[in-house]
């Protein structure tokens, strides 16, 4: 046998047990291909937690289909067995469960606003769910922002009683700090969202910034 062979064994095994790497036909897919049958051989203890108080999905991927799939209302902890290479996600469980929603599973891996969690098996450690301020309850958050004319955020100042409560990753309208969430709450809710004693309070807040930001624009430009 002239042609180059590879031989995989596991450290302690003795020689009888090999596996040997057969490339394809296609010399392009052959490295992809030796990649994806080194890490099908690599098996290893993935530790899961999940820290937030939150409804939230596990979703385990191998070589794009579903492995493992667990869901849970408090926090818990798993050890898997998984190949070096397998996916792990988190999402919230409420993903597109408001009125007229359809979901889209095809569409979690590639939604990266929803992922609580996105990692690649790679050594035995701890994968886990962190809290979260801002992501989209909705796979199709990127398609209903996208336009013809680039204006991503057209549809989320059309409707924004909506998108803002769906799609606030999308719509770049949260982050991560508290002072964000305050930010959103403060400018960005609709009216009618706050207590009926405090609607007077908000609207004349918004009133000052705005005179304070159209002074500010006449002094600069008169």
């Amino acid at each position: 046998m002239n042609e180059p062979h590879i031989v995989f064994g596991r450290k302690g095994n003795g020689v009888g047990k090999y596996h040997v790497f057969n490339p394809g036909r296609r010399e392009a897919d052959a490295h992809d291909s030796f990649k994806k049958w080194v890490e099908s051989l690599v098996v290893v203890l993935a530790r899961i937690e999940n820290h937030p108080p939150l409804p939230v999905e596990l979703l385990v991927l191998q070589n794009g289909h579903v492995l493992y799939n667990d869901s849970s209302d408090s926090s818990y902890q798993r050890t898997l067995s998984l190949r070096a290479g397998d996916r792990i996600m988190a999402y919230d469980r409420r993903l597109d469960r408001f009125p007229g929603a359809a979901r889209r599973n095809d569409q979690i891996p590639r939604s990266k606003g929803v992922l609580l969690l996105d990692a690649v098996v790679s050594s035995p450690e701890t994968y886990a769910v962190h809290p979260r301020r801002c992501y989209d309850l909705s796979t199709q958050c990127e398609g209903w922002t996208r336009t013809k004319r680039g204006n991503r955020n057209h549809q989320c100042h059309l409707h924004a009683e909506f998108m803002h409560g769906v799609c606030p990753y999308t719509c770049s309208v949260c982050g991560e700090s508290v002072l964000s969430g305050l930010g959103y709450l403060a400018f960005r809710s609709p009216i009618h969202a706050f207590p009926p004693f405090l609607r007077g309070v908000v609207r004349s807040g918004w009133h000052f910034v705005e005179d304070v930001r159209l002074r500010s624009g006449e002094c600069q430009y008169g």
